[in-house]
């Protein structure tokens, strides 16, 4: 009677966590950094919640940001240990020797940022095909969250009638970086009135970008915005320039609470983020293949990022400091999420809006 009762649990709460029923699953979480780094780290705490309340054994691996140096230690990790699933992000020019690893293991995977173009796959069915593992893509629109902070910016110079003239600090040659500085340019050049004097490589790097504010000291004075590709750059761009609000725009990308704490002290203008949930969206399609054990569905989940300036500020930064996640039922929250088998879009900040204040 009781495995009944279970079994019915299940029928009317599809959602609910199967992993009480069996061996807790054996997940990986290869996170591309050798060490701790700030946005990788602010995945961890919801990446550690979600797979608590879904029953799921999580590993967190550091497995380097340098592409070889991934795929090695991935190598190494699953060779150690029968991991179920991993959760991974691919590094430019290394998705298809991935995923043919994973794919060689029987390994079921879910990406973060892959584009399933670079791999010759243009259809479901070719992605089902080719690789059976593939479980699910997380992505967001970087060029869509470029073009939204830059349009911000523009807007907010315009307002305290200074000039557009632009300093952007930018990442590095992957797709990340392509992507918002397309988004970055697409929108300036719609306006006649801005410019971007100068576009500069940082490799993600805080001393690489008080190298290129040194280097562009006298552009500094005919400069209104500076537009940077992470938090940690400006937060770089705040301890060498005098940030007055009357007359200089600085605008980001991330939820870092260092970074919200000198938009709510109005260093910053506004920083767009809310990515860093991607992992609680892996833990939901690793519960659905629990599920649905058989099933060959592969699915493309979008985040939609949302913007933080002095407005909402107070209340963001109050709830991703507490971040209380025990707080939110994440299971039963899913349920409210995924109430389609199409692709989603999952807002972050309505997620981060759930939190409690303290």
């Amino acid at each position: 009677m009781y495995s009944l009762c279970k079994a019915l649990i299940v029928i009317i709460l599809p959602f609910t966590s199967l992993f009480a029923l069996a061996e807790k699953v054996k997940v990986a979480y290869f996170i591309p950094a050798a060490e701790s780094q700030v946005f990788w780290d602010s995945t961890i705490p919801i990446a550690k919640e979600s797979a608590k309340q879904f029953e799921i054994d999580l590993s967190i691996i550091l497995a380097g940001y340098d592409r070889f140096n991934y795929i090695e230690n991935v190598n190494k990790a699953v060779n150690l240990t029968q991991f179920d699933y991993a959760i991974v992000r691919p590094l430019g020019g290394n998705t298809k020797k991935l995923f043919d690893l994973l794919e060689s293991k029987n390994i079921r995977y879910i990406s973060f940022e892959a584009e399933p173009k670079e791999l010759g796959l243009n259809s479901l069915e070719s992605i089902r095909k080719s690789y059976p593992n593939w479980r699910q893509n997380i992505y967001y629109d970087n060029i869509e969250a470029s073009e939204s902070i830059t349009q911000y910016a523009i807007n907010r110079a315009k307002k305290l009638d200074v000039n557009c003239n632009i300093i952007a600090l930018s990442g590095s040659w992957d797709n990340v970086t392509q992507a918002r500085e397309l988004g970055l340019k697409n929108i300036v050049n719609l306006d006649p009135e801005c410019e971007i004097k100068s576009l500069a490589k940082t490799h993600w790097e805080v001393s690489r970008t008080e190298q290129q504010l040194s280097l562009n000291s006298l552009k500094q004075a005919e400069t209104s915005i500076y537009w940077t590709a992470g938090s940690e750059l400006a937060i770089a761009v705040t301890n060498k320039v005098m940030i007055d609000e009357e007359k200089t725009v600085l605008v980001t990308f991330d939820f870092i609470t260092d970074a919200l704490e000198l938009v709510e002290n109005k260093k910053i203008a506004a920083s767009i983020g809310g990515h860093f949930i991607f992992p609680y969206l892996a833990m939901i399609q690793i519960n659905q293949d629990l599920i649905k054990k058989d099933s060959m569905d592969f699915r493309e989940d979008k985040i939609k990022l949302g913007l933080v300036d002095l407005k909402n500020v107070g209340v963001v930064l109050q709830k991703l400091k507490a971040s209380q996640w025990d707080k939110i039922d994440l299971v039963s929250y899913s349920q409210y999420l995924r109430q389609t088998n199409n692709n989603a879009t999952f807002d972050a900040l309505k997620l981060i809006n759930k939190l409690p204040l303290n």
